[in-house]
């Protein structure tokens, strides 16, 4: 039997929406009678809709290649802040170009939280992430904070991050984390330094080690 109500979850990447998503968006939202539409905090768009009308709705979405998830939220979005550009004043190396250009390294779909946050910005929260990315005052470079999942441990990595090995550092990361769920998920005392050793057994990085 249908769900009387279901929820469809939309990530928005970094908190940018194109205008061909916006539109399939509203096309979709129309098409299916719903008036409103709900933000949360990782920049993600909630649509509630009957069941009955669900495979209308998704039709679409899916004829536009948007992903999406039904009354789950196994992918959580990569939240950055973009939406905070030109407002503070942020480190003059991180442009809206920077940004998208991030996003874009992007090929793989995370199951962790990913966020790339300017450190000089107060209106998206620096360490709601599990892997998350805060600029530095050295050019294209972030500091790593880890805060792993289910737990309340932090990380600090030693070494700051050179912005093209974001996303696959992230990648291995993730795929650490959850390939060794018994050392560092839902874990009262998860050991950071391992982490970062096991990760770098995988990839070798080449760190900036003068902080600012």
């Amino acid at each position: 039997m249908a769900r009387t109500k279901n929820i469809v979850k939309i990530n928005l990447p970094g908190g940018i929406l194109t205008a061909g998503d916006l539109r399939a968006i509203v096309k979709a939202a129309e098409s299916v009678g719903v008036k409103e539409v709900q933000m949360s905090v990782r920049q993600q768009m909630y649509v509630s809709l009957p069941g009955t009308r669900l495979s209308d709705f998704t039709k679409v979405l899916d004829d536009a290649s948007i992903f999406y998830e039904v009354d789950l939220d196994e992918y959580p979005n990569i939240v950055s802040s973009i939406v905070t550009d030109e407002i503070f004043n942020q480190p003059q190396w991180l442009t809206e170009g920077i940004y998208n250009d991030l996003l874009d390294s992007f090929a793989f779909r995370p199951q962790l939280k990913i966020n790339l946050v300017d450190s000089t910005q107060t209106l998206i929260p620096f360490f709601t992430g599990n892997i998350n990315f805060i600029s530095s005052a050295v050019s294209n470079h972030w500091y790593l904070f880890i805060r792993f999942p289910k737990g309340s441990v932090n990380y600090q990595w030693q070494g700051l991050i050179y912005s093209a090995d974001i996303a696959a550092l992230s990648k291995i990361i993730e795929e650490v984390i959850m390939d060794n769920q018994h050392l560092f998920y839902d874990k009262t005392h998860a050991n950071g330094p391992l982490l970062q050793e096991m990760v770098e057994a995988k990839k070798k990085m080449v760190y900036q080690l003068n902080y600012e």
